[in-house]
């Protein structure tokens, strides 16, 4: 959410920007008129490049198209228009690559947390799934890796679930979960009646 509202901001804040430039980017010393109206031009019309080009794909691209062409074109602009008297450290266009920066690192962030949501869970909370059972977790990163012809038939009933005379299903724990929790929704009985094992802690 804090990445779209400083998108938000930038994209209020362009015409500001387009008119600091402009006012900015005038050289020091004796110069044209058509020079100075060249290089404001130039400034505004790579600023527009970029806002209308990667604002729309920030989210979804990768940085480095963003980076190509605003860290080298733009702020070689900003850089050159307020070194003279150092006024690039309080200036509207230093902030907005203040704003960027911190865009970019929001994205960064949003992505590890993307790529964690979309891991393979593992996980139903119970103590053998936090290192009090390592044979089972060698038995499901072996099934992974080479396939269910590389267990041995210790890891088989390892990895099962249920108690049926056919030595159960194998799942992981997450979705043996989902499907006890399904089966307790979808059956009436379920809700008026528990089935516990008897002749083994496993299910």
């Amino acid at each position: 959410m804090a990445g779209f509202k400083s998108i938000s901001r930038l994209a209020r804040g362009y015409a500001d920007i387009c008119r600091t430039l402009a006012r900015a980017i005038t050289p020091f010393g004796r110069t044209t008129a058509e020079q100075r109206d060249e290089r404001r031009g130039r400034a505004c019309r790579e600023l527009k490049f970029f806002a209308e080009t990667y604002f729309p794909h920030y989210l979804t691209e990768k940085p480095s198209k963003m980076h190509r062409h605003f860290y080298r074109r733009f702020q070689q602009a900003i850089d050159r228009a307020q070194s003279p008297k150092q006024r690039g450290k309080g200036s509207f266009p230093s902030r907005l690559v203040h704003e960027v920066q911190d865009l970019n690192e929001i994205k960064s962030r949003m992505e590890r947390i993307e790529t964690q949501l979309n891991r393979p869970i593992f996980d139903d909370g119970s103590p053998a799934q936090h290192g009090a059972d390592p044979e089972r977790k060698q038995a499901i990163n072996t099934y992974l890796r080479k396939g269910e012809g590389a267990l041995n038939p210790h890891e088989v009933k390892l990895l099962s679930v249920d108690s049926d005379p056919q030595g159960g299903y194998w799942v992981t724990s997450e979705i043996s979960q989902r499907v006890i929790t399904q089966i307790t929704e979808s059956s009436p009985l379920r809700h008026l009646a528990a089935v516990e094992t008897t002749s083994t802690t496993r299910r």
